[in-house]
């Protein structure tokens, strides 16, 4: 069913450029990256960190009312417990990103354009 809605469509070269806008926002839309922040659950290693999670988790659930009668407020209620106490104590996963050259390799890449930049000229001078 992702192409369903273009199969109805009659091809001719002045509907091309119409289909081709409608496979790429679909595609979009399909391939959209997941921004949820995640939680840092590696500091939970740390005995301490582990002990004080615990604690505000079941301090916070413990705060919570014992009404039955709507099941979708109450998980909402266990989720935030949850997602709140996880960002307090634990916080959130930073992301460091690597560069993906480093200053080593880009001087091997300019070493590299000066020796085929004197090939280059050596091969002109013959």
């Amino acid at each position: 069913p992702f192409f369903t809605s273009l199969f109805f469509i009659p091809y001719d070269a002045s509907n091309f450029s119409r289909i081709r806008l409608a496979i790429k926002l679909k595609l979009s839309k399909a391939y959209q990256r997941n921004t949820e922040k995640k939680y840092d659950v590696g500091r939970l290693a740390d005995p301490k960190r582990k002990t004080e999670y615990s604690t505000k988790l079941r301090k916070s659930l413990q705060k919570l009312e014992q009404d039955e009668s709507d099941i979708q407020r109450r998980w909402s209620e266990i989720r935030e417990a949850y997602c709140k106490t996880a960002e307090e104590v634990l916080g959130f996963i930073k992301h460091h990103r690597k560069r993906w050259i480093s200053d080593e390799t880009w001087a091997l890449i300019a070493e590299r354009g000066e020796i085929k930049a004197k090939m280059l000229q050596a091969k002109s001078n013959t």
